[in-house]
């Protein structure tokens, strides 16, 4: 803990910690119909820079939403039937990276 007689007490905090990203699991996506598939992403001190996603090493277009903390892969991207690989990268503006992967198992894919 520190003091200044000018600003008060306070904290200096250093970002060591990635971003954590939980289970996958799909939705149904309330405007198209079609199933999404849902990333839930934790980043609760820099902020998340950026964002990657590869399926079977290839890579796919995600949408991130920070108020919900989830990376969204786009109804075309994960509404496929079968199973398949899913690489995640993470990195916030600290610089803390984290590399996730997910086997995802499609049975029934929503059309």
């Amino acid at each position: 803990m520190c003091s200044s007689d000018l600003f008060g007490k306070f904290t200096i905090i250093e970002d060591q910690i990635a971003p954590e990203t939980s289970k996958p699991f799909f939705r149904k996506d309330d405007f198209t119909g079609k199933s999404t598939l849902v990333i839930p992403v934790v980043e609760e001190l820099s902020g998340l820079a950026s964002y990657q996603c590869y399926k079977n090493r290839k890579w796919q277009c995600v949408e991130y939403h920070s108020l919900d903390g989830e990376l969204l892969l786009n109804p075309t991207g994960s509404n496929q039937q079968g199973k398949y690989r899913l690489n995640i990268i993470l990195q916030d503006k600290a610089g803390n990276i984290r590399k996730s992967k997910f086997k995802i198992i499609n049975t029934n894919p929503v059309d």
